[in-house]
């Protein structure tokens, strides 16, 4: 006789494993579904991953022809603002004119030094950079002074020069980069240019106005280039300390020539300052460069100069002595 408790014991967990066998199918089908789930998942990210291969060769595309289009854009304005086909015009006719040769034959030809004049400065002026000037041994020159933003009459320290070989003009507002790293860049770039306009020696060079030139630069210059017929004649520039040390230039500081210039790091030319140039390059001008390129305006004519096809020399001597207003400013 089949006992009653163990009968009643077998169909609970008969019930009981039948519930546990439908969970588990159920438990199954849910791991299956789960499985689909997570293979068109996978699909998904398979396919996203492709796409993003995809955006990455695109963006990278994009990025080369950017990189392509600024270089074009970049080279394009050099080109514009050497202006080197006209440029290389002017060079020819200077060459062509009449009178091409009257610089190097002049016995004694006058030599304009152009001076570019800030209101803060004219002590220095005065005390420096006028002295040297009217001091050369070449007596036949004009200090040509342009005023940067000021007139030169309503100041009385001006007024008390009385020297025949001094000529003034001015400009009635000055143009200033707010970026002061940068200002010094071009600065000068107009009072300069209305120097050159003014002169009227047969050879011209510049002078800042807080910087001075040897007794006899003009002279040695003028000898240079008397003996190479070169248009532009530079020497050495002796940079003073405060201190009462100096250094030695030769030509613009390597680090300030960018490669595409085409200048090599040893050159030892320049294009305003310590150097004497022929007066039919005035029409070559300087101009205000920082918003492009970040070059001193006098590094920027110079290549100007040199893509045009000017002649050059160098001679190794000192024919500028330069107090750079950044070591200067405290004393």
């Amino acid at each position: 006789m089949k006992n009653p408790l163990k009968a009643a014991l077998a169909k609970a967990l008969d019930r009981r494993t039948a519930e546990l066998r439908e969970q588990i199918h159920l438990l199954q089908a849910d791991v299956s579904g789960l499985s689909e789930q997570s293979s068109v998942l996978q699909a998904d990210v398979s396919g996203l991953s492709e796409q993003s291969s995809v955006l990455q060769a695109d963006v990278s595309g994009l990025s080369e022809q950017s990189s392509e289009h600024q270089f074009r854009t970049e080279v394009a304005l050099r080109y514009l603002i050497s202006d080197e086909a006209e440029n290389g015009r002017r060079v020819a006719a200077m060459r062509d004119a009449a009178d091409y040769q009257l610089p190097y034959e002049d016995p004694d030809p006058l030599v304009s030094i152009c001076v570019p004049l800030t209101r803060e400065r004219v002590d220095l002026f005065l005390g420096r950079a006028l002295p040297s000037a009217l001091a050369q041994s070449h007596q036949a020159i004009e200090v040509v002074v342009v005023c940067d933003g000021f007139d030169p009459r309503a100041d009385s320290r001006l007024q008390t020069i009385d020297d025949p070989r001094v000529r003034f003009g001015w400009l009635t507002q000055s143009l200033i980069n707010p970026d002061q790293r940068r200002n010094w860049m071009s600065a000068a770039t107009l009072s300069h240019g209305e120097a050159r306009r003014m002169s009227r020696g047969l050879w011209v060079t510049e002078l800042d106005d807080d910087d001075a030139l040897p007794l006899d630069a003009v002279e040695t210059l003028l000898a240079g280039a008397r003996e190479t017929r070169a248009e532009i004649t530079c020497g050495k520039i002796e940079q003073h300390h405060p201190d009462g040390s100096s250094t030695m230039i030769a030509g613009f500081p390597p680090e300030l020539i960018p490669d595409w210039v085409g200048l090599s790091p040893d050159s030892k030319i320049r294009a305003s300052s310590a150097a004497l140039a022929h007066h039919a390059l005035n029409g070559i001008a300087r101009q205000r460069t920082e918003d492009f390129f970040g070059l001193p305006g006098d590094l920027l004519l110079l290549t100007k100069m040199v893509r045009a096809g000017v002649r050059f020399a160098a001679i190794d001597q000192v024919v500028y002595d330069y107090y750079p207003g950044t070591l200067w400013a405290d004393s």
